[in-house]
Protein backbone atom coordinates (compact mmCIF):
# COMPACT_ATOMS: atom_id res chain seq x y z
CA UNK A 1 0.00 0.00 0.00
CA UNK A 2 2.42 2.16 1.06
CA UNK A 3 4.91 2.09 -2.79
CA UNK A 4 1.25 2.35 -4.33
CA UNK A 5 1.02 5.92 -2.41
CA UNK A 6 4.62 6.30 -3.26
CA UNK A 7 3.87 5.81 -7.07
CA UNK A 8 0.75 7.64 -7.66
CA UNK A 9 2.77 10.85 -5.82
CA UNK A 10 5.98 10.52 -8.24
CA UNK A 11 3.07 10.05 -11.19
CA UNK A 12 1.21 13.05 -9.83
CA UNK A 13 4.63 14.96 -9.61
CA UNK A 14 5.56 14.48 -12.99
CA UNK A 15 2.36 15.07 -14.40
CA UNK A 16 1.69 18.42 -13.09
CA UNK A 17 4.49 20.36 -15.12
CA UNK A 18 3.11 19.18 -18.33
CA UNK A 19 -0.20 20.14 -17.39
CA UNK A 20 0.59 23.69 -16.36
CA UNK A 21 2.50 24.00 -19.82
CA UNK A 22 -0.50 22.97 -21.93
CA UNK A 23 -2.28 25.09 -20.05
CA UNK A 24 0.20 28.26 -21.19
CA UNK A 25 0.77 27.58 -24.42
CA UNK A 26 -3.05 27.15 -24.83
CA UNK A 27 -4.09 30.37 -23.37
CA UNK A 28 -1.13 31.63 -25.45
CA UNK A 29 -2.20 30.16 -28.41
CA UNK A 30 -5.79 30.94 -28.05
CA UNK A 31 -4.43 34.42 -29.14
CA UNK A 32 -3.58 34.60 -32.99
CA UNK A 33 -2.40 38.17 -33.00
CA UNK A 34 -1.78 41.06 -31.19
CA UNK A 35 -5.03 42.17 -33.03
CA UNK A 36 -7.10 39.12 -31.46
CA UNK A 37 -5.55 39.84 -28.13
CA UNK A 38 -6.51 43.68 -28.37
CA UNK A 39 -10.32 42.40 -30.19
CA UNK A 40 -11.27 40.49 -26.60
CA UNK A 41 -9.28 43.18 -24.16
CA UNK A 42 -12.19 44.97 -25.66
CA UNK A 43 -15.28 42.76 -25.43
CA UNK A 44 -15.13 40.87 -22.49
CA UNK A 45 -17.27 42.19 -20.02
CA UNK A 46 -17.38 39.12 -18.05
CA UNK A 47 -13.62 39.76 -16.07
CA UNK A 48 -13.65 41.14 -12.69
CA UNK A 49 -11.91 44.59 -12.94
CA UNK A 50 -8.26 43.60 -11.92
CA UNK A 51 -8.61 40.80 -14.69
CA UNK A 52 -9.23 43.16 -17.71
CA UNK A 53 -5.71 43.67 -19.18
CA UNK A 54 -5.25 39.78 -19.15
CA UNK A 55 -6.05 39.39 -22.91
CA UNK A 56 -3.07 41.85 -23.27
CA UNK A 57 -0.56 40.57 -20.23
CA UNK A 58 -0.82 37.13 -21.43
CA UNK A 59 0.27 37.79 -25.11
CA UNK A 60 2.57 40.52 -23.89
CA UNK A 61 5.23 42.83 -25.37
CA UNK A 62 3.87 42.21 -29.35
CA UNK A 63 0.62 44.05 -28.14
CA UNK A 64 2.32 47.30 -27.45
CA UNK A 65 2.40 48.93 -30.73
CA UNK A 66 -1.24 48.33 -31.21
CA UNK A 67 -1.75 49.75 -27.57
CA UNK A 68 -0.17 52.80 -28.08
CA UNK A 69 -1.88 53.59 -31.43
CA UNK A 70 -4.98 53.02 -30.06
CA UNK A 71 -4.86 54.90 -26.59
CA UNK A 72 -4.64 58.08 -28.85
CA UNK A 73 -8.57 57.79 -29.27
CA UNK A 74 -10.85 59.15 -26.83
CA UNK A 75 -13.46 56.89 -27.22
CA UNK A 76 -11.34 53.52 -26.94
CA UNK A 77 -14.21 51.55 -24.62
CA UNK A 78 -11.21 50.59 -21.61
CA UNK A 79 -8.81 53.01 -22.67
CA UNK A 80 -8.01 53.12 -18.90
CA UNK A 81 -6.73 49.96 -18.88
CA UNK A 82 -5.34 49.94 -21.58
CA UNK A 83 -3.31 52.56 -20.24
CA UNK A 84 -2.86 50.38 -17.16
CA UNK A 85 -1.53 47.65 -19.70
CA UNK A 86 1.51 49.77 -20.89
CA UNK A 87 2.78 50.74 -17.45
CA UNK A 88 1.95 47.14 -16.20
CA UNK A 89 4.31 45.65 -18.37
CA UNK A 90 6.69 48.56 -18.59
CA UNK A 91 6.41 49.62 -21.93
CA UNK A 92 9.48 52.57 -22.65
CA UNK A 93 8.38 53.32 -25.89
CA UNK A 94 4.66 54.38 -24.64
CA UNK A 95 6.07 57.06 -22.81
CA UNK A 96 5.95 59.83 -25.39
CA UNK A 97 2.35 58.80 -25.56
CA UNK A 98 1.60 58.56 -22.10
CA UNK A 99 2.95 62.12 -21.89
CA UNK A 100 1.04 63.87 -24.75
CA UNK A 101 -1.85 62.19 -22.89
CA UNK A 102 -0.96 63.56 -19.44
CA UNK A 103 -0.30 67.13 -20.79
CA UNK A 104 -3.26 67.88 -22.75
CA UNK A 105 -5.65 70.25 -20.22
CA UNK A 106 -8.92 68.79 -22.13
CA UNK A 107 -8.42 65.45 -21.29
CA UNK A 108 -10.18 63.72 -18.47
CA UNK A 109 -8.42 63.95 -14.67
CA UNK A 110 -8.71 60.52 -14.58
CA UNK A 111 -6.99 59.54 -17.67
CA UNK A 112 -4.42 62.23 -17.28
CA UNK A 113 -4.11 60.26 -13.45
CA UNK A 114 -3.82 57.17 -14.99
CA UNK A 115 -1.22 58.45 -17.91
CA UNK A 116 0.95 59.23 -14.77
CA UNK A 117 0.58 56.45 -12.90
CA UNK A 118 1.67 54.28 -16.03
CA UNK A 119 4.48 56.42 -16.59
CA UNK A 120 5.68 56.25 -12.68
CA UNK A 121 5.40 52.56 -13.12
CA UNK A 122 7.73 52.35 -15.91
CA UNK A 123 10.45 54.69 -15.09
CA UNK A 124 9.77 55.49 -11.33
CA UNK A 125 12.45 58.22 -11.69
CA UNK A 126 10.98 60.08 -14.34
CA UNK A 127 7.21 59.55 -12.93
CA UNK A 128 8.46 61.22 -9.45
CA UNK A 129 9.54 64.66 -11.27
CA UNK A 130 6.93 64.71 -13.64
CA UNK A 131 4.63 63.74 -10.19
CA UNK A 132 6.15 66.89 -8.54
CA UNK A 133 4.29 69.57 -11.18
CA UNK A 134 1.19 68.24 -10.03
CA UNK A 135 1.45 68.21 -6.29
CA UNK A 136 -1.03 71.79 -5.75
CA UNK A 137 -3.98 71.09 -8.03
CA UNK A 138 -5.90 69.46 -5.45
CA UNK A 139 -7.89 66.89 -7.65
CA UNK A 140 -7.41 63.43 -8.81
CA UNK A 141 -4.29 64.47 -10.61
CA UNK A 142 -3.28 65.63 -7.68
CA UNK A 143 -3.64 62.70 -5.70
CA UNK A 144 -1.69 60.42 -7.84
CA UNK A 145 1.25 62.46 -7.76
CA UNK A 146 1.30 62.82 -3.80
CA UNK A 147 1.07 58.81 -4.01
CA UNK A 148 3.42 58.09 -6.65
CA UNK A 149 5.72 60.58 -4.65
CA UNK A 150 4.92 58.90 -1.55
CA UNK A 151 6.53 55.73 -3.51
CA UNK A 152 2.97 53.81 -1.92
CA UNK A 153 4.19 50.25 -3.34
CA UNK A 154 0.24 49.80 -4.37
CA UNK A 155 -0.14 51.74 -6.84
CA UNK A 156 2.76 50.92 -8.60
CA UNK A 157 2.26 47.01 -8.58
CA UNK A 158 2.01 44.76 -11.75
CA UNK A 159 -0.08 42.11 -12.43
CA UNK A 160 2.26 39.38 -13.51
CA UNK A 161 1.84 37.02 -16.36
CA UNK A 162 0.96 33.86 -13.86
CA UNK A 163 -1.98 36.21 -12.62
CA UNK A 164 -3.26 36.45 -15.78
CA UNK A 165 -2.66 32.94 -16.64
CA UNK A 166 -4.69 31.07 -13.97
CA UNK A 167 -6.93 34.21 -13.57
CA UNK A 168 -6.40 35.15 -10.13
CA UNK A 169 -8.61 37.55 -8.50
CA UNK A 170 -7.77 40.09 -5.43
Amino acid sequence: MLQRKRLLLVLAALTLPGVLAVGILSWRGAFRSAEDAFSVFISSNNLAEDQLMDPLILVGRDTVPLVIERIQERELPKRRYAIGFLGNIQAKDAIPVLTKILDDESEEDVVRGDALKAIAMIDLSLGTVIARSYLDRGDHLSKIAQTILSEDAKLLSRRSYSDALLARHE
